[in-house]
């Protein structure tokens, strides 16, 4: 029989193992007498020790002097003749278990046995202690309010959840399920036909990790916030919910970010195709903020493109927006962490937020379909966090700055509309699609009149 060539996995080192059927493998000693270097080491000590008690006890070393030049000659001999050991052999620290492979055209996942999902969860327990150590290292930049008890949930579906357990339990992830992406905490699959229909992905929670209830909680609000924009044409669909797990539309055609680093597709993308991006753009997080809902992780990755449109996605970093009941206002909030050189200065300096922060970062988007390059790209974070506190901003060059074409000049004062320093001066998500919307229609650009009018909330 052929061998088995086993997989990568989460479980196991970044080299493909090659096993026989029916074998396990067993891990090489790193020396050759058959001891690693920490067994060595420990019958070095144990003989020194024991010469060292035989010189004292007995007359061999009658002088103080004598003494000290034996327990000198001791300490050589541990650092010169024990053997430091360096890095182990990697095949040391491969876990190997008996397991079922999966196999078909265009891929392959392993099945996971008893004892590889016993060894996950003890990793997943660590990775919680590791989680909660971190959150409490978070904590001190979530400083308590005296307006909590003066905050409440601005809607009634803020505090709920419509789970689709059963939905999400019908998808068969041997029945062409493609595993195509995967961020910190969840794997992405593709499906082709799921309910028969449409094309969609199924997000989970990745196989090492193990949820808390404040994970849960962002999953919660990812699928509800979802939910409600289902009316949004900027929004993707949501086909179902179940805690960790949810069913979205799929997207064929790739995120902004990937585009705007892609030469060729700077190359073919016109000047007016930037303008429709932008308008979609600020149409999708005005509908979000229709809502009373903050993404706080706005960014060119968050929106994927779909049948012709930008759409957002990736709420689980979302705050649903409180009401401030004794001053008739939206209530304030704040995020443990937030790295990155995307964002506003208020949450570097870790203040009260708005939901002026995503319009801050959307000016950052419009930065990026001017330039074809990241903000601050090949500046070191801190450096640019320190930047944008002060008031700084990235620069454009001076073939923008000096164009005269009346798209580039849009572009730039939307993007000026959204960098003001202080979030009471920035302008709201709705106002900036609105002055994009009424650039477009002075250019004479009916594509985006028709996809954006039907899709802007009053």
């Amino acid at each position: 029989m052929m061998d088995a060539t086993r997989k990568e996995s989460g479980l196991r080192d970044r080299h493909p193992v090659t096993l026989k059927p029916g074998r396990r493998e067993t891990p090489v000693r790193s020396d050759s007498q058959g001891l690693s270097g920490g067994k060595k080491r420990k019958r070095w000590v144990v003989a020194l020790s024991v010469a060292w008690m035989k010189a004292t006890s007995s007359n061999l070393l009658p002088r103080a002097g004598a003494r000290f030049v034996f327990a000198v000659l001791v300490s050589a001999a541990f650092f010169v003749l024990i053997p430091r050991g360096g890095k182990s052999d990697p095949s040391q620290k491969v876990r190997i278990f008996p397991r079922v492979i999966y196999i078909r055209r265009n891929g392959a996942f392993a099945i996971p046995t008893f004892d590889e999902q016993r060894h996950a969860l003890e990793k997943g327990i660590s990775g919680r202690r590791n989680r909660r150590r971190h959150r409490e290292k978070s904590e001190k930049h979530e400083p308590i309010h005296d307006n909590e008890d003066r905050c409440q949930p601005t809607h009634d579906w803020q505090t709920t959840s419509f789970p689709t357990c059963n939905n999400v339990h019908e998808v068969d992830g041997l029945m062409g399920g493609v595993l195509i992406n995967n961020g910190h905490f969840r794997d992405v699959w593709s499906f082709n036909e799921f309910n028969g229909r449409d094309q969609a992905v199924l997000k989970g929670i990745r196989f090492e990790y193990r949820f808390t209830r404040s994970d849960i909680e962002k999953e919660r609000k990812d699928g509800v916030a979802m939910e409600r924009l289902s009316s949004s044409r900027h929004i993707p669909d949501i086909y179902g919910y179940c805690f960790g797990t949810g069913i979205f539309e799929l997207s064929t055609g790739g995120d902004l970010m990937s585009h705007v680093w892609d030469e060729s597709w700077c190359k073919r993308t016109t000047q007016r195709d930037r303008l429709t991006i932008a308008v979609q753009v600020a149409a999708a997080l005005a509908d979000v903020h229709a809502f009373d809902i903050a993404h706080t992780d706005i960014a060119a990755k968050q929106y994927v493109l779909i049948d012709g449109i930008y759409k957002l996605q990736d709420f689980n970093r979302c705050k649903l927006l409180e009401w401030d009941r004794q001053n008739n206002e939206t209530c304030t909030f704040n995020v443990g962490k937030n790295p990155g050189v995307s964002r506003s200065p208020e949450e570097y300096k870790y203040k009260d937020l708005t939901n002026k922060i995503d319009v801050y970062s959307m000016g950052n988007i419009f930065y990026s379909l001017l330039m074809e390059i990241k903000v601050f790209d090949g500046i070191k974070s801190k450096t640019a966090q320190k930047t944008v506190m002060r008031g700084g901003r990235p620069k454009l060059n001076r073939t923008i700055t000096q164009s005269v074409d009346p798209i580039i000049i849009a572009l730039i004062r939307a993007m000026r509309m959204c960098q003001a320093q202080q979030a009471q001066d920035r302008a709201t998500a709705k106002e900036v699609y609105m002055f994009l919307l009424s650039e477009a229609r002075k250019l004479g650009v009916p594509e985006i009149l028709r996809s954006a009018d039907t899709s802007a909330k009053s």
